[in-house]
């Protein structure tokens, strides 16, 4: 059985969306395009079983760690504006959990190796056909087969493994696993790949370098959408994620990381690190000038410029970028910064909405153009003057609606979730 006709052209498509990711935000400020009501049909397609992937595996992105791929790691940390371990740690938090896997085709099992308090780990699980499931990405399509494990942990228990592909220059497949069909289908952008255990890290080296590459490249789209200025968001705004160390929030933090399965200091830290590094921000419309303070509590007109803890630059309106969600299309409407030295040489800014609840907007920073179209985050902006009541209502519900796995409430959906 053939479903897709890799070429080499195809491959190199596949292969360049392998790393394409967002390490700005995710969590409270996240969105996931995510719903359970998702229409599949199971079809049986003959001669499927797990000799097909017949073999030892390794997860790609952990070749990262060699040494012989670092010049790999610091070029696509550049291309995405962070530190090599910023990227590498994001890149293998943003794949399956095990670095390695072993498939015996004869006796039906895979076993998975993790890494466990430092030590590595083997599970073995019998896996079982289930049927194959028809995707489409773009204008390519094919085949997800379907496997159900006899593991008893939940998110072990439906496995996707998309045929082997791409022999003619790297040998390599995507896989998904979790509980649900529909689950899995739902994180249309989530992509882990697997290639030979024995190939070559200087193979993988030059892969992730073009892909470093063709991201510095990637040219942007823009709309021009009459009458966008900065006046639209005129104020003093806060970011959402400066609020978690408010002592009249402890309750609904402490619930949140919780949930996360980590400790307060941890969450908070985690959802700092991923947001835009500025607590607030100061528009003026009239002067096209917007002013950046790390901490939400600044003095603010009277305060000085000293280039970290507050920054002021001018911007102006580049264009706009369309993004559909479920037949309606919103905006991020771009500012570039009129010194090309500017910290953030970027911005891009949705309309506010949501004023029946709690008037807010989305905002992206970065140096480079492609980021701001790559990435999946939405931090989000209140204004200084809400109430702190107000604001310990809507921090669980936003996380919720906005976490991984979840529905955005508002009148627009993004959807987000780790890269291929």
């Amino acid at each position: 059985m053939k479903q897709i006709t890799f070429t080499p052209k195809l491959f190199r498509i596949l292969l360049s969306l392998v790393l394409v990711i967002s390490l700005a935000g995710s969590a409270v400020l996240a969105h996931d395009h995510h719903t359970h009501d998702v229409e599949y049909e199971l079809e049986q397609i003959e001669d499927v079983s797990l000799e097909d992937w017949d073999g030892e595996w390794k997860n790609m992105v952990y070749y990262l760690e060699d040494e012989s791929c670092q010049e790999a790691l610091d070029a696509l940390a550049d291309a995405y504006e962070h530190t090599p371990e910023e990227y590498l740690d994001q890149a293998i938090a943003d794949s399956v959990n095990f670095f390695a896997m072993k498939v015996d085709g004869e006796s039906a099992k895979i076993t998975f190796l993790s890494r466990q308090e430092d030590e590595e780990v083997e599970e073995s699980y019998t896996c079982t056909y289930a049927g194959s499931v028809k995707f489409e990405h773009g204008h390519h399509s094919g085949y997800w087969h379907v496997f159900e494990t006899d593991a008893e942990e939940e998110d072990l228990e439906t496995l996707f493994l998309m045929e082997v592909h791409g022999e003619e220059v790297l040998a390599h497949f995507h896989l998904r696993i979790g509980h649900e069909i529909e689950d899995l289908l739902i994180r249309d952008s989530w992509w882990p790949t697997f290639v030979a255990a024995d190939t070559p890290a200087e193979i993988i080296a030059d892969n992730y370098l073009a892909r470093a590459e063709r991201h510095i490249n990637t040219e942007v789209e823009l709309e021009t959408i009459e009458d966008i200025s900065l006046a639209d968001w005129e104020g003093k705004w806060n970011n959402m994620i400066a609020y978690l160390s408010e002592a009249e929030l402890a309750d609904q933090v402490e619930e949140l990381a919780e949930e996360h399965e980590l400790s307060v200091e941890d969450y908070i830290a985690e959802e700092k690190a991923e947001s835009v590094p500025f607590a607030r921000i100061e528009v003026d419309g009239e002067e096209n000038l917007v002013r950046f303070f790390k901490d939400k509590d600044a003095a603010g007109e009277d305060a000085e410029d000293d280039g970290e803890e507050i920054y002021s630059a001018g911007y102006e309106y580049l264009g706009s970028i369309p993004e559909e969600h479920g037949g309606s299309t919103s905006y991020w409407h771009v500012f570039k910064a009129t010194d090309e030295d500017a910290k953030f040489v970027h911005l891009a800014l949705m309309e506010v909405h949501g004023e029946e609840n709690l008037a807010h907007f989305h905002l992206r920073a970065a140096k480079r153009l492609v980021n701001i179209a790559a990435a999946h985050d939405y931090p989000t902006f209140v204004s200084e003057d809400t109430p702190i009541e107000m604001i310990a209502e809507e921090l669980v519900e936003h996380a919720h609606a906005h976490g991984h796995g979840h529905d955005h409430d508002h009148d627009h959906d993004h959807d987000h979730e780790e890269g291929h």
